[in-house]
């Protein structure tokens, strides 16, 4: 059976995950309602440039505010420069609202054996209802 990470790829991920929610989380107190339903705490992602667009989804997993994080695949990346427009629509008042989006990490290695499709992104924007990856007192 194949393992899509190592132990160590695992562990570089969850910490860069634990780092990322505590940069853009601040204080407990100022976030945002934490919901159950993913539906809720979706957003439409589009990432351009002169090569063209790609268009996926995402979902905000904290959000305090003045920023949101996002998780999302990384292969939405693909053959976009690291200076393409990123934007970012969230629903939660029911029509679509746009942001700038600002990429903080996508695995690269698209060809590798062990590439896990994931990828960061922040809005400067908050208080959007959010869902948790992980129990923080895990």
């Amino acid at each position: 059976m194949k393992t899509l990470l190592s132990f160590a790829g695992w562990t570089k991920f969850w910490l860069s995950l634990f780092w990322l929610v505590s940069y853009v989380g601040g204080c407990a107190t100022c976030r945002a309602a934490e919901t159950t339903n993913p539906l809720e705490a979706s957003v439409r992602i589009t990432i351009g440039n002169h090569t063209g667009q790609n268009v996926g989804s995402g979902t905000i997993v904290d959000s305090n505010k003045r920023k949101s994080l996002i998780l999302t695949c990384a292969h939405i990346f693909r053959d976009q420069s690291d200076n393409a427009r990123i934007e970012v629509e969230t629903f939660d008042t029911g029509k679509p609202v746009k942001h700038v989006g600002h990429r903080l990490y996508h695995a690269a290695d698209f060809n590798s054996p062990n590439h896990a499709d994931i990828g960061f992104m922040m809005i400067e924007a908050g208080e959007f209802p959010y869902c948790r990856v992980i129990d923080e007192a895990a």
